[in-house]
């Protein structure tokens, strides 16, 4: 089967070029690796990064377009694409059933983005089901969520040694 490394990201809004070069250089040196990153960029994309039609064929239930509520593109957004583009990654934000329209995922005072994102491999996006962005508000971000089918056999290991308790002990 496909090996998917999911990594939970955070690009800090203070630090931001140190932390998105920690993470575009992790990714350098790791390209053989399929990935599903998902988390706060705090970056701002608008309704980019369309997909040319030959990727089209591995999108799965997925869009080749993406729609967005957020129209704004910053700077920030666009070394976030050219890293998606440098490897490979495909943003699953307003391309799917349950996020056709792009939702917000940050809403404040101040004003609404869309800078918590989900991207994966290419090689990855046929095995993602659908896409959510969920209407918690425990915080100023709303969570995202994507569906990832594992078949009928589940795990072929224990996910934690099984405990044997002795209550006379």
């Amino acid at each position: 089967g496909l090996n998917i490394n999911f990594m939970p990201v955070y690009v800090n809004c203070n630090q931001w070029d140190q932390d998105f070069n920690s993470l575009s250089n992790f990714l350098s040196e790791h390209t053989d690796l399929n990935y599903v990153l998902a988390g706060d960029f705090n970056v701002r994309i608008a309704e980019e990064q369309g997909v040319n039609e030959v990727i089209g064929m591995e999108m799965g239930s997925f869009s080749v377009s993406r729609n967005s509520k957020d129209k704004t593109l910053n700077s920030r957004g666009t070394k976030f694409l050219d890293m998606c583009s440098d490897f490979g990654l495909v943003v699953l934000n307003g391309r799917s059933k349950g996020d056709a329209d792009g939702d917000y995922t940050f809403i404040s005072r101040r004003g609404s983005s869309v800078c918590d994102l989900a991207c994966v491999s290419l090689e990855v996006v046929s095995h993602i089901s659908d896409f959510w962005v969920l209407t918690e508000t425990f915080s100023d971000h709303l969570p995202i969520t994507f569906g990832v089918p594992m078949g009928d056999g589940g795990p072929s290991v224990s996910l934690l040694p099984r405990l044997r308790w002795d209550p006379n002990r």
